[in-house]
């Protein structure tokens, strides 16, 4: 299987990062990233799309705090005469009406807006914005590196949200199944790690569709690649050029087979 999948690899090497209508979100992405101070990871392509868990996190981490800073910039004369609950209540008039613009998925009956924070950085920002009047949590606007959860924290749910632009296709025994169409290319993730990668041909993108990719993940899974070749080239998911080639190898593999 493994020969297969560098084979696809090599043959259909579309670069994601060189990709025209990608190139213009990963610079913005990039100069937004680098004034926030935060590393920009490039340890491979599945790296772009941990930036962008990354890059909406911390939008929306910016317009909760925006939020929190216009209702206490307004209310600034008589704030000190409100006790906690009448606070409490004033920011979340604003911030309710804000979460309805941002994305977010739920998590053990929770709403999370910010998944490079867990639950309860999330149950702050989401309903106690009013402790930000507090130096204890008023650091968390530019100092919050140490509460940075790890990659993989929220499984596969983070996956199936707006938080990235690959596309959950599955879950299987070797991983998370991701899919993105402009360079046409599966990702298999583990523990926040990509461990394999199955591109297809981006000029029979037209071909493809959730089911047919399931089925080269059951066929990837179950290390059967004859089968894997075979439906690759009936459903067109190759050119002919590649097709007659992997259409030589299933010969052999018949011949040893006999």
């Amino acid at each position: 299987m493994q020969k297969l999948l560098k084979q696809l690899n090599k043959q259909f090497d579309s670069q994601l990062i060189k990709n025209s209508e990608y190139q213009k979100f990963l610079d913005t992405m990039h100069s937004f990233l680098k004034e926030q101070q935060l590393d920009w990871k490039n340890d491979h392509e599945f790296s772009c799309f941990q930036n962008e868990i990354l890059y909406y996190s911390l939008l929306n981490k910016h317009q909760f705090e925006d939020t929190f800073r216009n209702v206490y910039v307004s209310m600034f004369d008589y704030w000190k005469d409100l006790d906690y609950q009448e606070r409490k209540h004033q920011v979340n008039v604003d911030i309710d009406r804000l979460k309805t613009s941002l994305k977010s998925f739920r998590f053990h009956d929770q709403d999370i807006y910010i998944p490079i924070f867990d639950e309860r950085m999330n149950r702050v920002y989401r309903d106690e914005m009013v402790l930000f009047d507090l130096k204890q949590y008023g650091r968390f606007r530019t100092d919050f590196k140490d509460i940075i959860v790890a990659d993989d924290y929220y499984g596969d749910i983070l996956y199936q949200s707006d938080f990235c632009s690959c596309r959950y296709i599955a879950t299987c025994e070797r991983g998370t199944v991701l899919y993105h169409p402009l360079v046409n290319r599966l990702y298999i993730v583990k523990a926040g790690i990509c461990i394999d990668t199955i591109s297809l041909d981006p000029s029979c993108i037209g071909q493809v569709d959730d089911g047919k990719l399931q089925i080269l993940i059951s066929c990837y899974v179950s290390e059967d690649v004859k089968s894997m070749m075979e439906f690759m080239i009936e459903q067109k998911l190759v050119n002919e050029k590649f097709a007659k080639k992997l259409n030589k190898q299933i010969i052999k593999l018949n011949k040893k087979q006999k």
